[in-house]
């Protein structure tokens, strides 16, 4: 048999070679890879660490559609769809997700039209939003989906909102869906990610990343380890931005119950009155 030729270059007298036997135990790991940066005060390292800990954010400007405080939640999605293909937005309701998704499309993917996967009832609000935002969409509906037709296979980012009703793998719509989506970057939308179990997370997140996404921090496969335990690296797929609640309207609650000498009729009646009062004190207001 021929002797193969030597492949390292030529001004490498001879390649390193690697054998059990030369391995050595390293006494400290990180400081064998890491190297220290210079004396600095307490709380600045402190900081530092804690900053790593967070997702990442992409250094991308805002555009000028959004608000300050939906920020954080656009860095962080873009730098997630760059390193990942997708994302998952878990922001709460009201808190402009539709708004956000479009600059995050747009970010990604300026020269093409977002597909944007909604529910038919939703499609007059992308539509309005696109138009206020300057950004040209394609909206498809989950009950097309439902009836086995999937989106033109033309290119462009996808937004995926109400993600949560494609967490079960086996139905029409995702089986019509995940196909389409190979090889397609995009984010999908969701204040309730979680409905019944761990499980529907994953197959959310495995129409847009890959299962072995997470690998780096030791999770082999999202559908084999998200079902038993969710560990931290999953914030650097389901992001979440600032705490707007205190921006939010007041949620009022009102329960009425009949005290057995009242009637339906009756009842009824005192909902009405209480709605009714309550438009007529927010015209007055406006």
């Amino acid at each position: 048999m021929k002797a193969s030729s030597t492949c390292w270059p030529a001004w490498l007298a001879r390649a390193p070679s690697l054998v059990a036997e030369s391995l050595v135990r390293v006494p400290d790991p990180l400081a064998a890879w890491l190297m220290p940066g210079p004396p600095a005060p307490a709380d600045a390292v402190a900081a530092r660490l804690a900053r790593a800990l967070l997702p990442e954010e992409a250094e991308d400007p805002s555009p000028p559609w959004l608000r300050n405080d939906q920020g954080l939640s656009f860095r962080r999605a873009v730098a997630a769809v760059r390193r990942h293909r997708g994302v998952l937005l878990a922001d709460g309701v009201g808190t402009g997700k539709t708004f956000i998704a479009l600059a995050v499309a747009h970010a990604i993917e300026p020269d093409c039209a977002v597909h944007v996967i909604a529910p038919a009832v939703l499609r007059g609000q992308w539509t309005a939003a696109a138009g206020s935002a300057g950004v040209s969409i394609r909206v498809h509906t989950h009950e097309t989906l439902s009836r086995g037709r999937a989106p033109p296979s033309t290119g462009g980012a996808v937004i995926i909102d109400e993600s949560h009703r494609f967490r079960t793998a086996s139905t029409r719509r995702y089986g019509t869906l995940a196909p389409w989506c190979v090889e397609r970057r995009g984010i999908l939308l969701s204040a309730t990610p979680l409905v019944n179990r761990l499980a529907d997370l994953p197959n959310q997140l495995a129409l847009l990343v890959r299962d072995d996404a997470l690998s780096w921090a030791g999770i082999p496969s999202l559908r084999g380890a998200l079902d038993t335990r969710v560990p931290g690296a999953v914030a650097t797929l389901v992001i979440t931005g600032e705490d707007r609640s205190p921006g939010l309207p007041a949620r009022r609650e009102l329960c009425r119950r009949p005290d057995g000498s009242g009637s339906l009729h009756e009842l009824l009646d005192g909902v009405r009155w209480r709605t009714s009062a309550r438009t007529v004190h927010r015209r007055s207001d406006g």
